[in-house]
């Protein structure tokens, strides 16, 4: 991209967009972790499913939060390479840091996405039917 005078503008345009799903999608998911964990340990009190569902907030907060911070790292670096104050490598370097983080991010929260699921059920089952309307 750097020697392409006409892709130039592209690049940071494609990376604003990257970093903005990136932002919303691990925010959202830290989001619903959070406000369902406590809505839902209300109600489970302090039992095996409310620990379950504090572990799931953890484990997603941890790894959304850990990939969202190197991938504005990254994105912020991208506007210190294009000023030529830090090496080209650093940016690539941080770039395949960004999408492993992101890969492994992904994992995490798609397997602690099925833990809440059965935290949820359990508590669904341990409620009862739901009443009539």
């Amino acid at each position: 991209v750097a020697g392409d005078p006409e892709l130039l503008p592209l690049h940071p345009q494609l990376a604003l967009a990257a970093t903005l799903t990136l932002v919303l999608g691990h925010g959202w998911m830290i989001l619903f972790t959070v406000a369902s964990e406590r809505r839902l340990r209300r109600l489970a009190g302090s039992g095996a499913a409310a620990r379950a569902l504090v572990r799931v907030r953890d484990r997603v907060g941890a790894a959304a939060g850990l990939a969202l911070a190197v991938s504005l790292g990254h994105f912020a670096l991208g506007g210190r390479l294009f000023a030529t104050q830090v090496p080209g490598w650093i940016h690539g370097a941080t770039a395949l840091a960004a999408a492993l983080l992101q890969v492994g991010a992904l994992a995490v929260e798609a397997r602690q996405l099925g833990r809440h699921q059965q935290a949820v059920a359990r508590l669904a089952a341990a409620a009862g039917p739901a009443p009539a309307c």
